[in-house]
């Protein structure tokens, strides 16, 4: 008898040692691997806070370390034992608890192991992502027009996929002239890069006029999309050219027809003087002789009379693009309808210094459909002191009209409606109320009657 419970007693004793010895492997082993989940957590905690941030990634990893194990730390804690094996959530629990030296340095060796890992994979994950999703938008100042394409052309053919077929689809400018030959020019850079097929102008042409969108115009998503479907293009090319009162800014984007991601980018400035583009928007070659007021010493003050007969409202300080003030007539003209109601013209501008351009592009409007008498075509006939070159302001010259001279009290203007020559949809154009500085074009049509006040830069 006394034998048996001997007996008994050092089995139980011998399996207390061999659970104390298994739950201690257990326990290390758990906390080894709790670890690695530990890291791999702030790993992809570190690459959330990174894709917004776009910082390094190694110091947001130190910084939120201990956060993230003591928000993993209070989540487990919640757990219910069915839901998460207890083991796991003991070790985490409690893995602060002290073991045995020779093992903390191993589990260290193995961490140290893991962090490494992890940070080389973390960093060669943020580079490759920053490659891919960072198309070449880099911002230079072109040499010429010419340049800003075949550097357009290089991103282009640097970003998009080999093989696949690609649409130059729209160019918006202020003149179908400058558009058209960018459309040519930059299709012919792109396929000499020899790295993507580029689809033939022609039919391109011919689907765009199957589907009613403007080449020189701004195109929609949507209409990009369906679009390119229809050529059987992977992506589509797009551009526009802005003149930014400094530069002209040129920027190229190819997107992407499925996701309407942007792939590629380019984005070049190019001189206000540049005589290719001066010639291309204008039809007209520099003329050196631009800019006599500047080189004749004259200087004129804004609310005081311009060579015209007018009134100054703007000085840009500095002579570019042949102009550096503007004038506004001495008197009103109209009031006249807008014209082309029903109409959209699109490709207009609401900047400084677009209102020539504008006004160009809405006279050809208007000449092609036999209207006359409106607001553009005023200005155009329009001469004083034998100054002809008066055209109808965009939105913002509009604005500065007001408040430079009608807010001060000059330049005899009435209190109504007048035009501006920047469109904003088939209905309606920007006008300006004067007896208030009101832009608010809610009911006011462009077959509705206002004022005009021609402008010229000089």
């Amino acid at each position: 008898m006394y034998e048996k419970k001997t007996t008994a007693k050092a089995h139980r004793t011998a399996n207390l040692r061999f659970d104390g010895s298994r739950k201690e492997k257990e326990c290390f082993l758990t906390k080894t691997f709790v670890s690695f989940v530990h890291f791999a957590v702030v790993f992809l905690q570190i690459r959330v806070f990174s894709r917004y941030l776009e910082a390094a990634y190694f110091p947001f990893s130190c910084l939120f370390a201990p956060l993230a194990v003591e928000f993993l730390k209070s989540k487990i804690a919640t757990f219910s034992s069915s839901s998460f094996p207890r083991i796991l959530r003991y070790a985490i629990l409690f893995q602060s608890k002290p073991f045995s030296e020779t093992k903390e340095r191993f589990m260290k060796k193995i961490l140290a192991v893991l962090s490494a890992l992890l940070i080389g994979a973390n960093a060669f994950w943020g580079c490759a992502h920053n490659q891919a999703s960072s198309p070449d938008a880099a911002e230079v100042q072109a040499s010429s027009l010419d340049a800003a394409v075949q550097a357009a052309a290089k991103a282009v053919n640097g970003n998009l996929a080999p093989g696949i077929k690609v649409a130059v689809i729209s160019f918006n400018s202020s003149s179908p002239a400058f558009t058209d030959y960018i459309l040519d020019e930059l299709a012919i850079a792109i396929g000499n890069g020899k790295k993507v097929t580029v689809i033939d102008r022609q039919y391109a042409d011919a689907v765009r006029k199957e589907m009613a969108i403007q080449a020189s115009g701004d195109v929609a998503d949507d209409e990009m999309k369906r679009f390119g479907y229809q050529l059987g293009a992977s992506a589509v090319i797009t551009g526009s050219l802005v003149d930014n009162g400094t530069a002209y800014r040129f920027r190229v984007v190819a997107i992407n027809v499925e996701s309407a991601a942007r792939e590629a980018q380019a984005v070049q400035n190019i001189a206000i003087n540049d005589p290719q583009v001066t010639f291309l928007l204008t039809g007209k070659r520099p003329d050196p002789a631009a800019a006599a007021p500047a080189a004749s010493g004259k200087a004129y003050k804004i609310g005081g009379r311009g060579p015209g007969g007018g009134f100054v409202f703007y000085d840009k300080g500095v002579v570019s693009n042949g102009w550096r003030y503007l004038e506004a007539a001495p008197h009103d003209l109209g009031p006249v309808q807008w014209g082309l109601f029903g109409t959209m013209l699109g490709g207009t501008l609401t900047g400084l210094g677009t209102g020539r351009q504008n006004t160009e592009r809405i006279i050809a409007a208007l000449n092609r459909i036999g209207n006359s008498d409106r607001a553009a075509q005023l200005c155009t006939a329009f001469e004083v002191n034998r100054c002809k070159d008066w055209f109808l302001p965009s939105k913002d010259e509009l604005d500065l009209m007001y408040k430079n001279l009608k807010a001060k009290g000059l330049g005899a203007f009435g209190g109504g409606w007048y035009w501006s020559s920047s469109e904003i949809d088939n209905l309606i154009a920007w006008p300006q109320r004067f007896s208030d500085g009101s832009q608010n074009y809610s009911n006011f049509y462009k077959n509705n009657t206002g004022s005009v006040r021609a402008v010229r830069a000089f």
